[in-house]
């Protein structure tokens, strides 16, 4: 089976040097024939300097025939020794190297399979000493795991994903996670093998232990064998409860942003190797998810739209209404603001799937941004929160408009079939700078307002 695999390999090969002789060699002698035999009465060439020519054109051709001849037997001999070279790694033979003269594609081709050898040979000597435990196989699946919560929005399932898949080792009674805030390094997750469980491990910054933890940029080790020497040793085994653990720093652009901590209290026990690579891997995949996670919180900063409504999102809504302010304050105008909330959402929410709740978003954000004119600006808040900026428009104003829009949505959705849905919206209003002179201000007065309206039993503007 090998050696057809080789003989077609050299066939093709073959053919294509030959194409490149006839293309390289033939068609400029023919293209001299040609014009020798067209004009040789213009150029007056005698029999003796076609003779002449033409026996150059054969040096030529032969020349480049023994050239090609070699480049070829030198290519297969390259093709071949690759071929036999690939069936030894196949065999695990890590032993074999490429030696490939010359300065050229094809000795920088035989470098780079010698590089990657090397990486094999590292490889296989890391799977035979540190993972017997099938590590490399368990990270690869808990890579695809974390990978998919994070890709599905789940990324609040990671740390306990991690910590169940921590509890698959025998060793390990115990796993903590915990996050660094200005509060210090806060208990956020625990799991034992019954569950997860609340242990109340925090770590804060008055204690000795926090100035350890901040700066701690390698496994902490201890158990039987190991320690660090001091009386820290001591104050981790009453923290944590255990008489030998592992702690790991999930590290985030060179900064601690969490400690894994594993433990147990078997006597004489002491951490292996694979103990170790097992939490440093589990650390690499929460690195992992912090990263997406940051640079999520860092995309949406930059989107100005809501997905859902396509209205302009929480962030830039804010921003616009500071800026709004700012700029009636300096030209002695109002800004009109209308705070709006669909009636009976939680009730609409539990009877309806997600797509029909989308639905529904999009239409009252359509019929929102129909209501007002090219200078205001409409967003959405929170779940079924609306706001709208309205420069330049006094209360009297914000209230004819809010009220258009209250009566337009009740319309619209007065038609539904199902009676449950035919939803209705309250909404409050208020003004800069009667109302207040920052958006803090502004929205704080239009819920208060919303919230009457609700009690007096909605589908109503308060002002």
């Amino acid at each position: 089976m090998v050696r057809m695999k080789l003989s077609l390999m050299q066939a093709k090969i073959g053919e294509k040097i030959r194409v490149i002789f006839w293309l390289v060699s033939i068609l400029p002698f023919l293209v001299s024939v040609f014009i020798i035999s067209k004009y040789h009465t213009y150029l007056k060439i005698g029999k003796a300097e076609i003779i002449f020519f033409l026996v150059l054109a054969a040096v030529f051709i032969l020349n480049g025939f023994f050239i090609l001849i070699k480049l070829r037997r030198r290519i297969l001999k390259v093709m071949r020794d690759i071929i036999q070279g690939v069936n030894r790694l196949g065999s695990e033979d890590l032993q074999h190297e490429f030696r490939i003269e010359g300065d050229d594609e094809l000795s920088e081709l035989g470098a780079s399979l010698n590089r990657l050898i090397e990486r094999l040979r590292q490889t296989k000597t890391l799977d035979k000493s540190a993972l017997g435990k099938n590590v490399s196989r368990r990270f690869i699946l808990g890579f695809t795991q974390v990978c998919s919560l994070l890709l599905g929005e789940h990324k609040e399932k990671v740390v306990p994903a991690v910590l169940k898949e921590l509890m698959t080792d025998g060793d390990i009674e115990i796993a903590h996670f915990l996050k660094a805030d200005k509060q210090g390094f806060i208990e956020e997750r625990s799991r034992n093998k019954m569950g997860e469980v609340i242990l109340g491990v925090d770590v804060l910054p008055s204690e000795k232990l926090f100035g350890y933890l901040s700066t701690l940029s390698v496994p902490l080790i201890i158990d039987g064998q190991r320690s660090t020497g001091d009386d820290t040793v001591q104050l981790f085994k009453e923290k944590f409860k255990m008489a030998n653990l592992l702690l790991q720093p999930v590290l985030l652009n060179q900064e601690t942003v969490a400690i894994l901590v594993v433990g147990n209290n078997q006597a004489g026990f002491v951490w292996d190797e694979q103990d170790i690579l097992w939490l440093q891997s589990q650390a690499s995949l929460l690195a992992m998810a912090f990263c997406y996670y940051n640079l999520q919180q860092q995309l949406k900063k930059l989107e100005i739209r809501d997905s859902a409504t396509g209205l302009y999102n929480e962030t830039f809504i804010l921003s616009r209404l500071q800026e709004e302010i700012k700029r009636a304050i300096i030209s002695q105008r109002q800004c009109g603001l209308i705070f709006l909330d669909v009636d009976n959402f939680e009730k609409i929410r539990s009877r309806c799937d997600s797509e029909n709740i989308k639905s529904i978003l999009r239409k009252i954000g359509i019929l929102l941004s129909d209501s007002v004119g090219e200078i205001d600006c409409v967003g959405r808040l929170g779940d079924d929160e609306f706001v709208i900026i309205l420069p330049e428009k006094n209360k009297r104003k914000t209230l004819d408009i809010a009220e258009q829009i209250r009566k337009k949505i009740e319309f619209a959705f007065s038609e539904e079939p199902d009676a449950f849905l035919r939803l209705t919206i309250s909404g409050g209003i208020s003004e800069n700078p009667v109302d207040g002179v920052t958006a803090e201000e502004l929205l704080s007065k239009a819920k208060r307002l919303l919230a009457e309206a609700k009690a007096e039993g909605k589908n109503k503007i308060k002002f």
